[in-house]
């Protein structure tokens, strides 16, 4: 009778632990694929262009300056040094450096990813063109992230220019 109940025992704790190691390879699993699809997320270029009517001259320092940006395209914005950028949204820190400037047509702010793995960062680029025709100032809005919702991100920006475009008289 001892014996069949330490057999019974024995199998009972081998068929556990096989239980338990495949539970672990389960989750080992699950996590691997996990980690791969979001390093595979894919981002999302969303591109706008806005008609303004005021000159590059005028727009430009609200494209490209730590106090012209604070008053239309976030809360708060730090000049950390001069082409580091600490843009505040909902209290949430994003660091960005000016990456690309050309004095009354374009900027671009590459943010700094928070894992320094990641090779394709976030990106926000303005650029500036006059139409010969009508004389008005078109500001193109290249906004390369994972937010992947057209509808927002065009509400968001629409916004944004709103916001703009009073502060300059447009």
């Amino acid at each position: 009778m001892f014996a069949n109940v330490l057999n019974i025992y024995n199998f009972a704790k081998t068929e556990f632990e096989y239980f338990i190691a495949d539970g672990f390879k389960i989750l080992e699993f699950c996590f691997l694929n996990l980690l791969n699809l979001i390093n595979n997320m894919s981002k999302h270029k969303f591109i706008a262009e806005y008609e303004l009517r005021a000159s590059p001259k005028v727009l430009f320092p609200y494209i490209s300056s730590a106090s012209g940006m604070q008053q239309w395209f976030a809360e708060k914005v730090i000049l950390k040094d001069s082409t580091t950028f600490d843009f505040l949204w909902d209290g949430e820190s994003h660091v960005a450096k000016l990456s690309q400037l050309r004095l009354n047509k374009s900027a671009k702010f590459d943010f700094v990813p928070p894992n320094t793995e990641e090779k394709d960062h976030n990106y926000l680029e303005f650029k500036m063109d006059v139409s010969d025709l009508t004389g008005s100032t078109y500001l193109k809005i290249v906004d390369y992230s994972m937010n992947t919702d057209e509808d927002e991100l065009t509400e968001l920006w629409g916004d944004l220019i709103y916001k703009l475009k009073e502060i300059v008289g447009s």
